[in-house]
């Protein structure tokens, strides 16, 4: 496996922006292009609760939010320009949509392009509106007035639309090789704030609401009339049977404290397991100049089918570092020392600073998610002095596809 250094180098100047299903899809333009890992562009939207859900029924009624949560944003961080974050928002978020849309032209085929952005509720130019903000609080300028047909209960929830993504950032150039600057670039955001409106349906479930046009078809069942037509997630035809996005960020991600200093996170719908091997870190030798440190680690994730969630992954890959490091004269760059990102099955791992294996990343190939343990022996070139530091593996499960 060849591997390369994923730093800013000749031929890497700005970063562009474009919706790319894989590397070989961006220009060759000596630009870097955030591309999002194939699991984030099918399962990245979501929706996430802003506030109490309200039931209406009866009457007219003025929709406002009641214990508002406020929610948190992940910015993509570094990559060298400052509004490199917003292009690479404006990718990830760009290929999440297109997915989307595809997914549902290819579901319901007739529709047209207005009526599928409908139904999904916002578009590729909500990127644009993202703050940086770390803290979002819901808050939305229009008042929304509803009024349900009779016998009709709505479920209103006030709701922030979310876009979750990983991606790689990739410069083509003109020989067309791909070069990797950047890998597993973590983007959690809000492209807009406003209400999911549902009914229940007899089989326990939920679906959303059809709004009453001013020209309703005869036969077809509506839910609730506005004065306006709603920028809301509506079924824009009664063929639609339509569901909300899904409720929650697409991996579950928490912190685990290993055996033998490993500190692991897993992410997907059901965690992973990761342990230490051979007693932790240990140091090649004694001698006091030698920075050269190993350890074992297995990793093993669960096959789909035992996921318990219907986003779920095929492969992974596992991105790790060294916390708790120690500066040294000569390198300031300490704190991001001996990373990497493993993406294939088995092997020995010497590791150099900001190394990832480009050839299956730029596949999106990965770890197979089949319940197997998968071992590594990593080596890292890494300054520990013991008196000051507090060394841990640092270790991210991320789905690929």
């Amino acid at each position: 496996m060849k591997e390369s250094h994923t730093v800013d180098g000749p031929g890497v100047s700005g970063m562009g922006t474009g919706s790319f299903a894989g590397p070989d899809d961006i220009p060759d333009s000596g630009l870097r292009y955030a591309v999002a890992l194939p699991f984030y562009q099918k399962h990245g939207i979501y929706v996430e609760n802003a506030g109490k859900t309200i039931e209406v029924k009866g009457g007219a009624y003025e929709l406002k939010a009641e214990e508002v949560r406020s929610t948190t944003q992940t910015i993509p961080a570094g990559g060298g320009g400052e509004d490199d974050w917003r292009s690479t928002l404006k990718s990830v978020v760009g290929i999440a949509v297109k997915t989307a849309e595809n997914a549902l032209r290819d579901k319901y085929p007739v529709l047209p392009d207005g009526a599928i952005s409908g139904l999904l509720g916002f578009g590729v130019s909500s990127a644009d509106s993202a703050s940086k903000d770390e803290t979002i609080t819901f808050g939305v300028s229009n008042t929304v007035k509803i009024v349900p047909l009779i016998g009709r209960t709505i479920l209103a929830r006030p709701v922030y639309f979310k876009v979750k993504s990983v991606s790689d950032e990739w410069v083509k150039e003109r020989g067309g090789s791909l070069k990797l600057v950047r890998g597993s670039v973590v983007s959690d955001v809000v492209v807009k704030m406003g209400w999911i409106l549902e009914c229940p349906t007899a089989g326990g479930g939920m679906r959303l609401a059809r709004q009453m046009p001013s020209n309703p078809k005869e036969g077809v069942e509506y839910d609730f009339q506005a004065d306006t037509m709603l920028n809301i997630p509506t079924p824009p035809a009664p063929e639609v049977d339509e569901y909300a996005p899904p409720t929650g960020p697409p991996d579950r991600t928490a912190t685990s404290e290993g055996k033998n200093g490993v500190r692991w996170y897993f992410s997907g719908p059901q965690e992973s397991k990761v342990t230490s091997l051979g007693g932790g870190l240990r140091k090649e030798s004694d001698w006091p100049w030698d920075r050269t440190w190993n350890t074992g680690i297995s990793v093993q994730c669960p096959p789909p089918e035992y996921q318990g969630d219907s986003r779920t992954y095929e492969c992974y890959r596992v991105k790790y570092r060294v916390e708790g490091t120690s500066p040294y004269v000569g390198n300031w760059d300490w704190r991001t020392r001996s990373q990497g990102t493993v993406s294939f099955a088995r092997g020995m791992r010497t590791i150099e600073e900001d190394e990832s294996d480009p050839r299956t990343m730029a596949q999106h190939n990965g770890i197979p998610a089949d319940g197997s343990e998968y071992k590594y022996d990593l080596q890292f070139s890494v300054y520990l002095d013991s008196a000051v530091a507090s060394p841990k593996v640092h270790v991210d499960v991320i789905p690929v596809r």
